[in-house]
């Protein structure tokens, strides 16, 4: 009571409240809405004439309980009400499935443990050395040498899940590899797609034009440290908030440039249905420049600076970041393209890893091209 007397009759009462002594029925005027808020009438007066009274309590919820039908309990009635809140699918509400865990085992996997298949398990270690056999040199002692046993498996984790997608009665592993490094050459060939070049040129124009870096910097800063965050292995927690880290333009793109000429190659040869759609729009744009100049350089920088204009260069590179493998711990065209630039695949000599700074940096550079196309899209 004295701390309700020291506000109200004090000089500290900057907001002019008022203390009513009696403020039940009968003693002044009340009002009840319609909903049952109850409400002093020179309350209501006042806000006619623009003076607007700030409650010093919060409304307390009503006490009334929810009515609801006979014969439904609670607990049905809310299941009731989330399947009214779920979306629409097709005109047919979405009902939720229990989770159906797979305990048997596939046919062909079991008929092939009946048979005694001689086909070598997922993880035989002579199954993984002899994926792995085209990068050894037996005769090799040196640890540090690339053509090391030792060496070569400590790349196993990068390479792991593509060994399981060789089918050695169709190709040898070396075939699979260097098949692979293939599609990252940046030499032109006929079977390219026809849009392949101006897409080349446009991303490269994108990049070394400062049009990316201009896109970054248009991004605030609180959406930029977000997007840093999506490549760390755990939750930001207080200590890097505060630290703010946060994407910001690339100083030099001659790196991200090399990478990004490396992967529209592999992507448009190893996948080219999975852009379709970007290729498609692109060679649009490209056979239109085509009818209007003379020489094909020139249309193809028309078409490239068109192309920089549109959602073709995003599209493509999120497009593969999002794609799904088509099997559980399956491979996207990202990780293949990770996997052939960390192989050097010299014709005429054995395959051989990269170090672990060159590759180290090719994921890096992948990386920034990635966040570049989400700060441009």
């Amino acid at each position: 009571m004295d701390t309700f007397k020291k506000h109200f009759l004090s000089k500290s009462n900057q907001y002019g409240c008022q203390q009513l002594t009696d403020a039940s029925d009968g003693k002044i005027d009340v009002c009840t809405g319609v909903c049952g808020i109850i409400c002093p009438k020179h309350f209501l007066e006042d806000a006619e004439k623009g003076i607007i009274h700030l409650p010093n309590k919060r409304s307390r919820p009503s006490a009334t309980p929810i009515s609801m039908p006979p014969n439904i309990n609670a607990s049905q009635h809310f299941q009731k009400e989330q399947q009214q809140q779920l979306p629409m699918s097709n005109g047919s509400s979405f009902t939720q499935q229990p989770f159906q865990p797979i305990v048997t085992t596939p046919s062909t996997v079991l008929d092939r443990a009946i048979e005694g298949s001689p086909q070598k398990r997922l993880n035989d270690e002579a199954r993984v050395d002899d994926a792995l056999s085209c990068f050894i040199d037996p005769l090799s002692t040196n640890r540090g040498d690339k053509s090391n046993k030792e060496y070569v498996k400590k790349h196993r984790i990068l390479v792991a899940k593509a060994i399981d997608e060789i089918n050695s009665s169709v190709t040898s592993s070396e075939q699979f590899f260097r098949q692979l490094v293939s599609k990252t050459s940046t030499l032109h060939s006929r079977e390219d797609h026809a849009a392949l070049k101006a897409i080349h040129l446009a991303g490269t124009s994108w990049l070394t034009s400062n049009s990316a870096n201009n896109d970054v910097s248009r991004i605030s800063q609180g959406h930029r440290g977000r997007l840093f965050q999506v490549s760390e292995p755990e939750a930001p927690d207080a200590e890097m908030l505060v630290r703010g880290k946060t994407f910001v333009p690339s100083s030099s793109v001659d790196k991200i440039v090399t990478v990004w000429n490396r992967f529209i190659h592999f992507i448009t040869r190893y996948n080219p249905k999975l852009i379709e759609a970007q290729l498609t729009e692109a060679q649009r744009i490209y056979f239109a420049k085509l009818e209007h100049h003379d020489k094909e350089m020139d249309a193809l920088k028309d078409a490239a600076a068109e192309i920089v204009e549109t959602n073709i260069i995003f599209g493509i590179v999120l497009a593969a970041v999002h794609e799904t493998p088509q099997k559980a711990n399956g491979m996207n065209s990202v990780e293949y393209f990770l996997v052939a630039s960390a192989i050097n695949a010299p014709v005429g000599n054995r395959l051989s890893f990269k170090y672990g700074g060159s590759i180290a940096s090719d994921s890096n550079n992948l990386l920034r091209l990635i966040r570049h196309c989400v700060c441009s899209h």
